[in-house]
């Protein structure tokens, strides 16, 4: 049997010889078998895709931030906005379409897409759009959320 040492030397010359030619899958070249009890002497943290417990849990935290608030946006989104802003809304952010290729599909100039959603300014104040119609609205759900808590506490 070959020493590892050979056998990487010997690979490390065949991808020397490559860098001239065109790149190409080589499953002969890129494998390298590794017998899994030589992995298992390495701690977990040296390893390659290692995650500390902390980030595991903060990654499982805001997955299930995100379940938990999704429907409630959805909700608000078709309750509080014109079929227009929403339509727009969702464009915008589910299906990360940018401003000019909404503007594109809906047949409407990119201001008008960008007013739908951010509003615009009248006389030094913002008006309109549908962000901050949302975030209004959530500002006013989470008081009245709190108010609701301190009155069932007290």
């Amino acid at each position: 049997m070959e020493r590892k040492e050979d056998f990487l030397y010997q690979r490390y010359n065949q991808s020397q010889e490559m860098l001239g030619r065109e790149t190409r899958y080589d499953p002969e070249f890129w494998e390298i078998r590794v017998d899994p009890e030589d992995l298992g002497r390495f701690a977990a943290s040296s390893r390659l895709h290692y995650e500390p417990e902390e980030d595991v849990q903060a990654r499982e935290d805001r997955l299930n931030w995100v379940d938990e608030t999704f429907p409630v946006v959805m909700e608000m989104i078709d309750d509080q906005l014109t079929p227009r802003q929403g339509q727009i809304v969702r464009m915008y952010f589910l299906d990360q379409m940018t401003e000019r290729e909404i503007s594109a599909k809906l047949d409407i100039s990119v201001a008008s897409v960008s007013q739908h959603l951010f509003g615009k300014m009248r006389g030094g104040k913002r008006v309109g759009g549908a962000i901050p119609k949302l975030r209004r609205e959530l500002r006013e759900s989470k008081r009245s959320m709190d108010v609701s808590v301190s009155c069932r506490t007290d």
